[in-house]
């Protein structure tokens, strides 16, 4: 299952890449390219937190599980405040009525 696992935090990542390029390649700009730069950056943290999470435990050889989850956790949180922030984005896009 370690391999599964491992193989898995690389497609997060790989995703994320190419997350990274589809959003740029998209030329948009103003709240819209903020709005998506936000919730890209959300996804790379997130996809990356998943990586040190497998090098702290399985390279590192971290014995103090709680602190390393806890370091986890934290890191997840960071990615999902940029997502948050970039969904505030979009309520900017939305016309008065």
């Amino acid at each position: 299952m370690q391999i599964v696992n491992i193989v898995f935090d690389f497609v997060l990542c790989f995703t994320a890449l190419w997350m990274i390029q589809v959003v740029r390649k998209s030329g948009l700009g103003g709240v819209m390219g903020n709005t998506l730069g936000y919730i890209t950056i959300g996804a790379v943290v997130l996809g990356v937190a998943h990586m040190l999470e497998t090098i702290t435990f399985e390279v590192i050889k971290l014995q103090d599980i709680p602190l390393g989850e806890f370091l986890h956790r934290c890191i997840v949180l960071a990615g999902f405040v940029f997502l948050i922030i970039g969904m505030q984005g979009l309520s900017k896009l939305r016309r008065p009525n």
